[in-house]
This record gives structure tokens, C-alpha cells and sequence, in this order.
């Protein structure tokens, strides 16, 4: 079977291929509701869209691969996921069907080599790609096989719990000691007149819902001394406009714990087409801590999910540790960077490599300044 790719650049050459993009997507992370809406709010002039879309002979599309060029004088030009960055856009990959995505993957990496020079690429990233990953797997593989330098480095995991056989099986595998915290938290919720538990899936309901959201989001990150995701308007603009063409799909609900009526905790719940629910975003009133509204509404929404049928939550990206105390397991997640084999690339990322190896290491060394450890301190009390 013969092979090619084309470099689509606009979103008006993307639209006829909408359709294969969505079906493709095994996440609403992968599909053009979420990809093209941060595009059309992130672009700039110093990105370029660059979605690969690999085609047979006879036009039938086979595979794809949004991405975007990014240019800085600082550190090069690079080819980049979209939807890359603070927004952390998890479970990226080679989008298409399983049984032609090892002959996409070798196709898009010989594409990319061919087109060095033209594009000027120095290196290609691949951040929050989740391992294993068979096709972005295979296409690293090439890359690395062609002379790329391939650069792997951990972010923190994602983190998913299996709800496949129900609330009680879920609850069994607690510990005693959150058994028995969090059944006095459901007891308080199930015996009170004044908590409820909402849920916000419509064109209707959802807009009030994630302004809901975005407001406890804010309480909850500002009382902690910190800006919240929505410091940013572009994040809002972005989101709002992802989950509105989500929940056209019954991809995208806001649940919320209300208290006599108005919100005091709300997760961001996104889907996909097997139903298995992944929490982006969540807030709560930090006034309320006392009473642990979000640890409540995480176990009612929790058991909500099993009555209807939810095979899996995950919590996505982010070691907290309360996501090991509700038994998620996790999944590495990477950052991939694959430079080019040249000389200008490969003297630049390594100054590059070499600037950040010597800033961590100052900054461990005045951290050490500042608190020193125990020895330290005994030898100086001497």
C-alpha cells in the first residue's frame, strides 16, 4: 500500500477531513473539538498550523497528526503537538485506524525527514504522550533510526481508577481507613437536607455550570496564594468553547455539589465514545474546607459514574496524592524531543541541555543554603 502526506495549514483544509478526526480520536483530548479550539485561541505569530494528514493512493485518508511550527530565536524552530503547554493536553498520538498505523507512523517520520531543510525544523516534541503508545512509538523509533537524537523526559503521570465492576468493588479496594473516612462522608451527604449533588450535560445547562466552575477554581487556587487556570482569559475562552462543541457529542458535563442551592465544589467531567470519564478541571469553596466539600463530591460523583455504567475515571495529569488513596493506578507520562540530524539542532539543544542541567543544579545548591539538612545543622549545634 502506498503511502503519503500531505501538510494541511489552515483549518479551511482541515474541514473536509473533520469527520475521519473525530471518529479517529480514542479521547476528547485527540479530537478537532478540543485541538482546533486551542489553536483558534493560542495561535500566533510565531506558530504556523502544521497538521500532517497521511493519505493511500487512492486519496482515502489513513492517519493524522496535529501539530504546529513554532518559531523562537532562543531556542530554534520545532514542530510541536497542538494543544502543547500549561493546558496539559494528555493522551496525545498518531490519530487513525489501528490496522494502517504502523505504515502511517513510518510514512509521517520519512515525511519529516524529507522536509528538514525545507521547514526548517530543529527538533520535533511530543509532550503528554502516554507509554506505551504504539504508533507515536514506532514513529519515534524511525526518526531515532534516520539519526535523530531522541530526548525522553517524565512528567508526572496520569492517574486512572477502574469503576469497570461497580461502587462496591470500588469501595472493597480502599483502604480501612478511607472506608471508614469516606463513608462518614457519604452518610453526611445522603442524610442532609442541604447538600445535593447536580449535573450539568446540556447546551442549556452546562455554559451557567462552568462559570461555576471557573469561579470555585479561582477561590480555591487564589486562598492557596496562587493564580488559578483562569487568571488566564485565553484558558477560559478556550475551554468554554471546547466543552460547548463536546457536550454536542455528550462528551462534556459539569457535576457540582450544591449547599441550600448554590455550588460549593464542581469537577469538569470530558468522555469518550466508550464512556470512560477523565475529570480536567475541578474547584471548590475553600471556606468550606472544614466540611471537605470537594473530597464529598469526589466520592459522590464517583458513585454516580458506577450507577451508570462508567467503566473508568481518570484523574489525568498530576501526582496529588489523594489519587493513590482512591486506588488510581498510574500511567507514565512523557515529553519526547527528537533533534534533527544536523549540526546546528544538535549544538544548540545540547547548550540548551547543558543551561538546564547547570540552573537545577544552582538552584539545589541555594535550596541547600537555605534549609540545610539534618546534618548540617547537628554539625553547626556542635
Amino acid at each position: 500500500m502506498l503511502l503519503k502526506t500531505r501538510l494541511l495549514e489552515s483549518p479551511e483544509q482541515l474541514q473536509p477531513y473533520w469527520r475521519f478526526w473525530t471518529e479517529w480520536a480514542a479521547t476528547p483530548f485527540q479530537s478537532p473539538a478540543w485541538l482546533m479550539n486551542w489553536w483558534s485561541v493560542y495561535a500566533s505569530d510565531h506558530k504556523r498550523l502544521a497538521v500532517l494528514l497521511v493519505e493511500r493512493d487512492d486519496g482515502r485518508p489513513v492517519g493524522l497528526l496535529p501539530g504546529m511550527l513554532q518559531s523562537s530565536w532562543f531556542r530554534g524552530r520545532s514542530w510541536r503537538l497542538l494543544g502543547s503547554g500549561r493546558v496539559c493536553t494528555d493522551f496525545q498520538s498518531l490519530t487513525g485506524p489501528s490496522e494502517t498505523a504502523s505504515e502511517a507512523a513510518a510514512e509521517i517520520a520519512r515525511w519529516f525527514l524529507q522536509q528538514q531543510q525545507k521547514l526548517g525544523w530543529e527538533y520535533v516534541e511530543l509532550e503528554g504522550i502516554s507509554r506505551p503508545g504504539a504508533s507515536i512509538d514506532e514513529f519515534v523509533a524511525h526518526l531515532a533510526r534516520a539519526g535523530c537524537r531522541v530526548h525522553e523526559s517524565a512528567l508526572e503521570s496520569t492517574w486512572r481508577v477502574d469503576l469497570s465492576d461497580g461502587w462496591q468493588s470500588f469501595f472493597s479496594r480502599l483502604s480501612k481507613n478511607q472506608r471508614r473516612q469516606n463513608r462518614n462522608l457519604l452518610n453526611r451527604f445522603d442524610k442532609s437536607d442541604q447538600l445535593t449533588f447536580h449535573v450539568a450535560d446540556s447546551s442549556d445547562t452546562l455554559p451557567e455550570a462552568l462559570a461555576w466552575l471557573a469561579r470555585l477554581h479561582q477561590l480555591r487556587w487564589q486562598a492557596a496564594g496562587q493564580e488559578g487556570c483562569f487568571s488566564d482569559p485565553r484558558f477560559e475562552r478556550f475551554l468554554f468553547a471546547a466543552c460547548e462543541e463536546l457536550a454536542q457529542r455528550s462528551q462534556a458535563s459539569v457535576v457540582s455539589l450544591m449547599q441550600d442551592g448554590s455550588p460549593v465544589a464542581a469537577q469538569l467531567f470530558l468522555s469518550d465514545d466508550d464512556g470512560n470519564v477523565f475529570q480536567y478541571q475541578s474547584g471548590r469553596d475553600p471556606r468550606l474546607d472544614s466540611m471537605k466539600v470537594g473530597r464529598i463530591l469526589n466520592l459522590v460523583a464517583i458513585r454516580d459514574l458506577c450507577e451508570r455504567g462508567c467503566p473508568s475515571l481518570d484523574y489525568m495529569r498530576g501526582d496529588e496524592i489523594y489519587k493513590s488513596k482512591m486506588q488510581a493506578l498510574p500511567t507514565t507520562c512523557l515529553r519526547v524531543r527528537a533533534i534533527a540530524p544536523a549540526n546546528l539542532p544538535r549544538l544548540r539543544h545540547s547548550a540548551l541541555a547543558a543551561g538546564a542541567m547547570l540552573g537545577n543544579r544552582t538552584k539545589s545548591w541555594l535550596e541547600q543554603l537555605r534549609f540545610p539538612g539534618p546534618e548540617a545543622t547537628a554539625s553547626k549545634d556542635s
